[in-house]
């Protein structure tokens, strides 16, 4: 059987003390949760859902604590710390 890892990084999923960290803090948790997951699925996961519902239906981003603390960039930076 093949599995797929869903998701990484889900504003819906996102616990809300994540509100209160510092936009480093947040960046730096959310790295670290990034590197820890998949290290502990290393080799039994191959394919990763990301980032998940980064876009509004309008087709812009979506309002969300990524976006607000860290700006347009932290959805290059999951996918480049996933990588």
């Amino acid at each position: 059987m093949k599995v797929k890892g869903h998701v990484l990084v889900w504003h819906v999923t996102t616990p809300p003390f994540v509100e209160d960290l510092s936009p480093a803090q947040l960046r730096n948790e959310l790295k670290r949760h990034i590197f820890t997951t998949m290290g502990h699925f290393r080799g039994r996961i191959k394919v990763w859902d990301v980032v998940n519902e980064a876009l509004a239906p309008d087709g812009s981003l979506a309002n969300n604590v990524f976006l607000r603390k860290l700006g347009p960039s932290y959805i290059e930076d999951s996918f480049r710390w996933a990588h």
